[in-house]
């Protein structure tokens, strides 16, 4: 795989789900020799789908990486199928990447990109992405809250990973919390000046609470009809 040379740019390889199906349409079959459509039938007899794959993307400036892929079989897949994987900074044009990939077998790839980012206006990006920050940060028991002042409408992404017990308010109103780059919490900032107040509850907390309640209740009225039938045994008896 190769491309035009470019200036400075931070390199990243993109590459989609692997699938070893359909490996063969009919006339790539009929042109095959007879010991080979031997060996290949005796191959899809025996065959069991991998479920790790390891894939090693090297581009010609020498920056190696290796991206474990796990298989939709495997129990520890995490039900991704799209990676990305960052080849590194590089002074140097880079003209190719080399895939490498571990283990005999056939591979397929929905789509094979490369994505270049200029570097040269980096600093400039980071200067304008820090203008407008939580400011005045405040932790508390499962709570954040800071102030932030906006030029235009914005989305406001903290490093705290994403989970459905955060609930958020912007002045006082409850407003959506989006998952930013499938891990984040983030909210819809309007422009202007406000108060961002977050807050974390265990999901199911209350529920598991009122369950708990319930249940100590069914036992306090079974073990006072216990009781109570016991006494009106026992004064049956002494009659």
């Amino acid at each position: 795989m190769t491309f035009s040379p470019t200036s400075k740019y931070d390199l990243y390889f993109g590459d989609a789900a692997v699938d070893p199906q359909n490996l063969f349409d009919q006339k790539r079959w009929s042109a095959l020799p007879g010991e080979e459509k031997l060996d290949l039938l005796k191959d899809h007899f025996y065959w069991n789908p991998v479920q790790d794959v390891d894939i090693t993307a090297k581009s010609s400036n020498g920056f190696e990486k290796t991206l474990s892929y796990k298989q939709p079989e495997s129990a520890f897949s995490s039900g991704r199928h799209d990676y990305i994987i960052n080849l590194g900074y590089s002074e140097e044009p880079v003209t190719q990447v080399t895939l490498t990939l571990k283990g005999r077998g056939v591979y397929s790839f929905d789509a094979l990109r490369i994505y270049r980012v200029p570097m040269d206006d980096y600093p400039e990006k980071i200067s304008k992405l820090r203008e407008n920050v939580l400011e005045n940060v405040q932790l508390g028991t499962n709570t954040l809250s800071g102030d932030i002042s906006a030029d235009k409408e914005k989305l406001l992404c903290l490093a705290i990973p994403f989970s459905e017990g955060w609930r958020a308010s912007v002045d006082g109103r409850e407003v959506r919390i989006y998952c930013l780059n499938k891990r984040y919490l983030g909210v819809l900032i309007p422009s202007g000046e406000h108060k961002v107040i977050f807050r974390y509850r265990t999901p199911y907390k209350m529920a598991g609470a009122c369950v708990s309640v319930f249940g100590l209740c069914a036992f306090a009225l079974v073990f006072l009809f216990g009781e109570k039938r016991k006494k009106t045994t026992s004064g049956v008896h002494r009659a």
